[in-house]
């Protein structure tokens, strides 16, 4: 009985132990960083678009604003890459493809693929790895929900695809 409460002690106190290193406090996250990425792609109903250079540059920034507004929360979604796959069938989608592998909070990815819907206060981001979206993903709070419906009709009225 006694391990039993200090399991949930350490799983609902101390977010450090319970939630894989996670720290839950007040800062924003500012590490993940899309502006390295080479490459960003839209697919709008499976059909996959690469943005050109000054379309990516204003995703990437406007992205970058939105993450530096919210908060990184524990996850607890996973990623199956068949069902990622036919889940990008429909709806707005970005995916922002790197050169290599990078690590964020011991996980590694080579792109990072969201959907873009309107009106949410959270959303979860997919990693791809090793030739498949697979494995948990990041979530990200949003602190401005108007930010992501900004980003959400920039990409829609593109005109680019």
């Amino acid at each position: 009985m006694k391990l039993k409460l200090l399991c949930v002690f350490i799983l609902l106190v101390c977010p450090t132990f319970g939630m894989g290193g996670f720290v839950l406090d007040n800062e924003k996250s500012h590490s993940l960083d899309v502006s390295t990425c080479v490459c960003v792609n839209v697919y709008q109903d499976g059909v996959k678009q690469t943005l050109d250079k000054v379309a990516a540059f204003k995703v990437q920034n406007a992205f970058g604003q939105i993450l530096s507004m919210s908060r990184e929360m524990p996850a607890f979604g996973v990623a199956l890459h068949d069902e990622t796959l036919e889940a990008m069938q429909s709806g707005l989608w970005l995916e922002f493809e790197f050169d290599g592998a990078i690590v964020h909070n011991g996980m590694f990815f080579e792109k990072l693929l969201f959907k873009l819907e309107k009106n949410v206060y959270g959303f979860n981001i997919v990693r791809y790895f090793q030739g498949k979206y697979d494995g948990r993903c990041f979530y990200f709070d949003l602190e401005n929900p108007e930010l992501i419906d900004d980003l959400y009709e920039f990409i829609d009225n593109i005109g680019n695809y």
